[in-house]
């Protein structure tokens, strides 16, 4: 069928702009068009999850998993929405960091094969959200890819000395040692993010016997 018939944008056929030739469009265009088409994707799955979610037929765990998966839908839409920002620098502000690293920590718990323990306080933080959530959902992945299925991963959020402390640790055979992945491209992620705040990262063994990524953050209080 002819494509040209089946166009209906409001506007005369020969008034949609084509490339001389038959070329494809500049990548930045072809960019703006796939973008289109994944952000109704995601709309899609969250209108769909939410309709789920809703049910009567649907069970409480099952209505918990739902809901994460919104979660997730969601944090992706905030990405492109970063993304298509990438010559601004975030927005800083003062959150509670225990929230934003407990949704992290609820959707790869479900997600994967490896018990994910998570203990916090309420604890404030000066960060980018979305890029805070960007480095802990890094190093989890990175440690329950290192901890491989039935191991474990232990989260801790607290402050101490006017700054904001996450602790991720996992019994899998310690930093360079475990299955290879994309585990320097994630903290090299998780290092961005921090230094952007004034933190700090750090990388040892820790008390379940394999790697202990500690993250600080300044909490903002007044001294």
């Amino acid at each position: 069928m002819d494509a040209e018939v089946c166009v209906d944008l409001g506007m005369p056929v020969g008034a949609i702009p084509r490339q001389a030739g038959g070329n494809p469009p500049p990548a930045r265009t072809q960019y703006r068009m796939i973008r289109h088409d994944i952000q109704h994707q995601i709309g899609t799955i969250m209108l769909l999850a939410q309709v789920v979610s809703d049910a009567n037929d649907v069970g409480r765990a099952s209505r918990v998993r739902i809901d994460q998966l919104l979660g997730e839908a969601r944090w992706l839409d905030e990405l492109l929405q970063a993304y298509d920002r990438d010559t601004e620098p975030p927005p800083v502000e003062r959150l509670r960091a225990d929230v934003v690293v407990g949704e992290a920590v609820a959707a790869l718990g479900v997600a994967t094969g490896v018990r994910v323990s998570f203990a916090a306080t309420p604890t404030w933080a000066v960060v980018d959200r979305l890029g805070l959530w960007r480095a802990v959902r890094n190093v989890l992945d990175n440690a329950c890819r290192a901890a491989g299925p039935g191991g474990s991963v232990r989260v801790r959020v607290g402050s101490a000395d006017g700054v904001a402390v996450v602790d991720t640790e996992d019994d899998g055979p310690g930093f360079g040692a475990g299955p290879t992945g994309l585990a320097q491209l994630g903290l090299g992620v998780v290092s961005q993010v921090v230094a952007a705040s004034g933190g700090t990262v750090r990388i040892d063994r820790g008390e379940l016997g394999g790697c202990r990524v500690r993250m600080t953050l300044p909490d903002g209080a007044a001294p």
